[in-house]
């Protein structure tokens, strides 16, 4: 999980995170590809005659901001990348990504009203570095990520940033790294995929080039904070995964889901939404013709925020039943 959140590759910028998934899955898998969108694709083949795909999937990307102008007098404005919580913004730390340097700066602002958050256009950052300095050295469209640690708070739980969905990767490929020495059922598909904060772009064009015949997308879900206790849909830190339920998932898969957790044991608990996810299961689902797919979640408290935090049981409960469902334990819905 440290090694994951704290590496690079914000939206539509994956590839340093990418090019450490080409390896790290690497002795895992019998194929690894990275495909024209950036996505990494690892492939474990069946024995079996006609063995069906199976696709789990999950985003690599991390939300981060782009310098959008340099300012004559050095300060910098900025665009996000993804839905960041404008709230943090103020006084963070970050490290902006020059071209061929690091140059940290803060995220200030002139505006000062005690009444309400400051928005993203009342910000700037600045670098303490003299404004010739940095009109040369930066440009617009130069990457910057919000500076965080990730750390263990107490027991299970875990703070950092990019926890959302580093987590659902780190899921992902410690269930691949289990069943290396597992004869499979299924053609195993695990994908990586790019930009989803930015419209769920990498899971709409590598369900059109694999075509699985049934998926898993792993993400996060809002974990329960002291402000939403009363409030449905968050889960408390430690309820395992979770698992959605409604019309972006297939009935008859999910219910399978569910009872395989309970045989198994897993912890578990159970989600519902209305209408479209607002994950990448609602790209897979929609894809080339129609796909059936079910969503498991990890809850986490402060998402799109730099101390996103989690309880690392429920990353290995996703992981274990991921394992389950590789080995067969969707066979008698297939």
């Amino acid at each position: 999980m440290k090694r994951y959140t704290e590496a690079l590759g914000i939206s539509a910028f994956e590839e340093p995170f990418a090019k450490q998934l080409l390896e790290e899955i690497r002795p895992f898998c019998d194929v690894v590809i990275q495909d024209d969108f950036g996505n990494v694709i690892g492939i474990r083949n069946s024995k079996k005659k006609g063995a069906k795909k199976l696709m789990f999937e999950a985003h690599m990307d991390r939300i981060g901001l782009m310098i959008s102008h340099v300012c004559d007098d050095g300060r910098l404005s900025f665009v996000s990348l993804g839905g960041i919580d404008e709230r943090i913004l103020p006084f963070a730390r970050v490290e902006i990504f020059a071209r061929n340097e690091k140059i940290p700066g803060i995220i200030a602002s002139d505006v000062c009203d005690e009444k309400r958050s400051l928005k993203m256009d009342e910000l700037f950052i600045d670098t303490g570095r003299p404004a010739d300095e940095i009109v040369n050295k930066i440009r617009p469209g130069d990457t910057v990520i919000l500076k965080a640690k990730t750390e263990n708070l107490s027991g299970n739980t875990l703070c950092g940033s990019a926890m959302d969905n580093r987590a659902g990767v780190a899921a992902v490929v410690s269930a691949l790294a289990d069943l290396k020495e597992v004869a499979l059922p299924y053609n195993l598909y695990c994908v990586f995929t790019t930009q989803e904060e930015l419209g769920l772009h990498g899971a709409f064009t590598v369900t059109q080039k694999i075509k699985p015949d049934f998926a898993v997308a792993v993400d996060v879900t809002h974990g329960m904070t002291p402000d939403t206790k009363e409030e449905i849909g968050v889960f408390p830190l430690g309820s395992g995964a979770v698992i959605c339920r409604g019309p972006n998932f297939h009935y008859s898969l999910t219910k399978k889901l569910i009872s395989l957790a309970k045989e198994k044991r897993i912890p578990h608990t159970i989600e519902v939404a209305g209408g479209p996810s607002g994950t990448t299961a609602w790209a897979i689902q929609i894809g080339e013709g129609g796909i059936p797919v079910t969503l498991l979640s990890i809850p986490l408290r402060y998402m799109h925020t730099n101390v996103e935090t989690l309880d690392v049981g429920d990353v290995a409960a996703v992981r274990d039943l991921l394992k389950y469902i590789a080995e067969g334990g969707m066979e008698s819905e297939q």
